[in-house]
This record gives C-alpha cells, structure tokens and sequence, in this order.
C-alpha cells in the first residue's frame, strides 16, 4: 500500500509539471469519475489516450494502480458527501449542478455553464465580496507598480470567490425554497457567530423573533443603526445578532460624527396622563471638550421641520474649551411641522402647470398654508400636521384657469404616490371627474407625498398663468374672452411687487429674502436690517427661513420693526 500510494502522488507531481497547466489533470478526473460509476476498469491504453501528453504508454501500468489506490477512496467519499450516487455530477467554482436529466454533455456545453457561473455568480456579487477581504485595488495599484501577486495571493483569491459564491447560492436557494423571491442574499442561520459577533438573547414573546445585522463599526450608518436595535431588544425582546464587519482599507479617520438616538419606543406619562417625552427624551454627548469646531444637528427624516426653541450659546459654531467653568451646553429642539410633498401634471398637456398656486387648509379654515407647483418635475410641498386636510386650488388665475381632476383609482389610493404606484395602477382619462379640492390625510409621522391631476378649462387651453407668457399673449392679442385682462392685472401686480412699485412711489413694499445660519451671520444680518431701515422711506418686509434660525434672534426683528 506504501509503494501504491508513492507511485500515487508520483502521477500528481507529473500532471503538475506538464507544460499544458491542468487540462490533463480536469480529464484525469473525469475519467476517473466516469469510471467509478460505470464501475469500469482503467486500462494502460484508456488513460494513455485520454491523456496523452502527460503519460507515455510505459508508464500508465504503474501510475493506474497507484492513482485508483489515492484517489478511489477520496473520490467515494466525495460523491457521498454531496448526495451524488450514480447520476453525472458537475462541481463549477463550489457549486453542485445536477446533471441527471442533462443528457450527454460536450466541452462547449461545460463552457458554457462555466460563463454562465463567472457572469451571473463570480464576476458581480462574489468578486465584491472578494475585493473587499483581500484588498483587490491594492492588488491592482501593486500590479501597476511592477509586482504581481504570489502563486499563495492567487490561490487564496481563488478559495474566497468559491466560497463566497457558494455561501450566496445556498442563501438564493433557501429563499427560492421558501417562496420568497431569489436574491443573491444571506440568511442568518448561513453566519455563523466568531470573534467579531456579538448577540443579544431575546426575553418574552419577541424571543422566537432573530434580527441579525452586518455592520461596519466604523461607518455612519453603524451609529445610526446600533441605537435603534438595542431599542428594538429593549421594547420587543428581539434577539439581536450583530456582525462586525470593518472596512480593512483606510485612507482617513472614519468618525468626523457622533450620534445619539432620542426617541424612546416606549412611551411614559405622569399620573395625570401627560406625556414625559419632552423630559426623558434628549440625547446627550459627553467628553467632548475639544478645541475643535462643533455643530449640533439633528438628523431626523426628510418630511420633518425642526425648530430650535431654546439654546444659549450657538449650535452651529460650540467651542467648548472655551466655555470656562460652565459643564453643560443645553438646546431644546421642536417637531414644528410635517411636510406634503408631491407632483402636479396637466392632464391636457403632460406637463406640470408652472406657477399654479395650492391652498391647504380644513372646512372651518379653508387657507392655512399655500405653495407654488415648480416647473421641475411639477413639485410641491406643504407644511401640515397630522390630520385630514383638503388640498385646492387658490382664488384666482389658478382657480379660474384650472380644475382639480380625480378619478376612482386616486380616490382610493387616497391620492397617495406610494400606494397608487405601488399598486401599479392606471388612470383611464375617461373615468376622471372635476373635484373642488381633494382630501389629504397625514395619517403618521413619514409624512406625505401625493399625486395631483389638473386640467385647463373649456376654451383657456392657450391662457397661461405664467406673467411672461401673458405679456406675450396680451402683445400678440392671443386669449379668450377676458383673459387678457386679467393677464394685465397680474403681470402689473406682481412686477410691481418684484421691482418695489413704480419709480418714485413711496406706498410700495420692498421684500428681502434672507438666509443666516449662526451667531456670527445673524448679526451682519440685524446690521443690514438696520440700515435698510434708515435708508429707504418705502415699507420694508424681510422674509426668513425660520429653520436656520437661532431662538435668541428670532425675538429682535419684531422689536426693530
């Protein structure tokens, strides 16, 4: 048996060597595949044949003997291990196809199953995986520079990239088993817990539930995601599994932030039924006495507005090294508003009805805040609380030259662009019908987005409520009925109010629309309030975002005014 097994890997060691790379060894094992499970014989002449280049006929008596003695064993314990009896099997870069029904199988049909597999499995999903372990674009800049990878990096490249196909097979297949769809995705049960995983156990009935995360300790998303799935084990009891999966290419410090997370999943009150959020609910940073720059932000969801009530010091600009012998910097933050957001399109024309004009509001207060569609995309927003709201168009061009269009399948998405899509529906123009103002409802704290339908009425087809196409129409003498005249009130109104009025009326207003962020550009901005004020006899109106603005100025235009 010692002698068998020698002249056993003597035949290994001459496939090595041959000059045509492995081609001989790939059908040396087919070969020898193919004739375990015929349960035929291998004969001097059938391995010369089949590999001719790498065996002469003097040598293929030996080397027969000695090749079955090593690999027969192997090779049965191979085709039990993967369930294979006496069916054809094909094993492509980690993967078992089943080539049971397959019929017979030629080179250009292997090669097509080994593009097939480089394409769809290796070249996208697992070659990421691969370049991100081993660092491929410093392979790569290495290569550049005149070096090449070691036989050892090529093989362990090699071994990961089967690997990692294989793990994303197994987790498509399990997900396809299960009815869901086939994605190139990992299940938890497929990651296993090492040095680099921390897990949570679950208490109550939220126990049976596994949450498992892959995160990078060292990125934003991390800090952003720990806190709420410690909250989510601490309310509901999940069981938490967290991979740590750190970056192993660093080029700067990856933390410039911190975050806390403020919101509490389960609520308190007092014995009088009042909410103790605004109490309990803060977040607070500690040992941050740097010399550097700070800004405080709240990174909240894109459909809040926030407002700043109360902060002593300004939020943007804390220097805390500064602050001497004071140990606490303190603000007080506000949910002010939610946003409406949306589309508006002319059913007539395709396109969004630029400068048309939106009043929301209720039936005891029709007009509670207003807006504008843009030109871009038709775009809209609105600033609203949760409740029902009823959207319309505002008194005027926009009401006299529009009408608001519904139709079944909106009303029943209630206007919503996520359900009305999601739902892949289509709107029949035949179904769609006038509507004085369509119903709004801001149901939770996401916010809403909505789809609004408007067309021109009969015979205003060519009226536009635009100031410079009506200057045009009016020069032209195009319009209907009486649009010309109304084009002239509204293209004289609201130059007016853009140019100040007339020259040499002191009656008009002039509007200045201003933006400061910080204590600094506050107060260049209260030196320009003042000397607007003393230089100009006309009425004056600054207009501000307010959300930019610290709570210490927002109290001083009111004063100056």
């Amino acid at each position: 048996a010692a002698q068998r097994s020698r002249v056993g890997f003597a035949a290994w060691e001459k496939l090595l060597q041959t000059t045509h790379d492995f081609g001989a060894a790939r059908r040396l094992l087919a070969l020898l595949h193919a004739a375990a499970l015929a349960g035929e014989a291998l004969t001097p002449e059938l391995l010369a044949s089949a590999v001719p280049e790498a065996f002469s006929a003097a040598e293929t008596a030996n080397l027969i003997a000695g090749v079955k003695t090593v690999v027969a064993p192997h090779h049965a314990a191979l085709c039990r291990s993967l369930g294979v009896s006496a069916a054809p099997a094909i094993v492509v870069n980690g993967r078992l196809v089943d080539a049971a029904t397959a019929g017979k199988l030629d080179a250009v049909d292997l090669a097509l199953l080994s593009e097939f597999e480089y394409k769809q499995r290796a070249q996208a999903p697992g070659a990421t995986l691969v370049r991100e372990l081993v660092g491929e674009d410093a392979a790569e800049e290495a290569a550049d520079a005149g070096g090449a990878p070691s036989a050892e990096e090529f093989g362990q490249r090699s071994d990961l990239l089967m690997l990692a196909v294989a793990a994303l097979s197994r987790g498509a297949q399990a997900a396809a088993a299960a009815g869901g769809v086939r994605e190139m995705a990992f299940r938890p049960e497929s990651l296993g817990c090492g040095a680099a995983c921390v897990q949570l156990a679950g208490s109550g009935p939220g126990k049976a539930l596994e949450l498992t995360a892959v995160l990078d300790p060292l990125s934003k998303e991390a800090q952003r995601a720990v806190p709420i799935l410690m909250a989510l084990h601490e309310s509901l009891g999940l069981s938490v599994t967290l991979h740590l999966n750190p970056s192993l290419q660093i080029d700067k410090f990856p933390l410039e932030s911190f975050y806390r997370y403020v919101v509490s999943l389960e609520p308190s009150f007092d014995n009088a039924g009042r909410s103790l959020s605004p109490q309990l609910d803060r977040a607070l940073f500690s040992s941050l006495r740097t010399p550097q720059v700070l800004t405080l932000h709240v990174d909240a969801p894109e459909a809040w507005l926030l407002e700043c009530t109360e902060a002593a010091y300004d939020m943007d600009n804390l220097r805390l090294a500064e602050l001497g012998d004071r140990r606490t910097v303190s603000a007080v933050y506000e949910l002010a508003s939610l946003l409406i957001t949306g589309s508006c399109e002319d059913v007539g024309s395709r396109h969004p009805p630029n400068g048309l004009q939106l009043l929301l509001g209720t039936t005891a207060q029709p007009h509670a805040t207003d807006t504008l569609v843009m030109s871009n995309l038709g775009y809209f927003q609105l600033k609203a609380a949760p409740g029902v709201w009823d959207l319309s168009l505002a008194p005027g061009p926009s009401s006299e030259v529009f009408t608001l269009r519904t139709a079944p399948a909106l009303l029943a998405a209630g206007h919503s662009t996520r359900a009305f899509r999601g739902g892949m529906q289509r709107i029949d123009p035949a179904t769609l019908n006038d509507a004085a103002a369509v119903r709004v409802t801001m149901a939770d704290f996401t916010g809403a987005n909505i789809l609004l339908l408007a067309q021109k009425r009969p015979g205003l087809e060519s009226v536009s409520i635009l100031d410079d196409d009506k200057q045009g129409e009016a020069a032209g003498g195009a319009g209907a009925g009486d649009g010309g005249e109304r084009a002239a009130g509204v293209i004289g109104s609201v130059a007016k109010w853009w140019s100040g009025g007339e020259k040499g009326d002191a009656s008009e207003t002039v509007h200045v629309f201003s933006l400061a962020s910080g204590h600094l550009y506050e107060r260049f901005l209260k030196i320009m309030l003042q000397s607007v004020l003393q230089r100009t006899k006309r009425h004056v109106k600054f207009w501000f975002l307010k959300n930019f603005l610290s709570p210490a100025f927002i109290g001083s235009p009111p004063a100056m005014a």
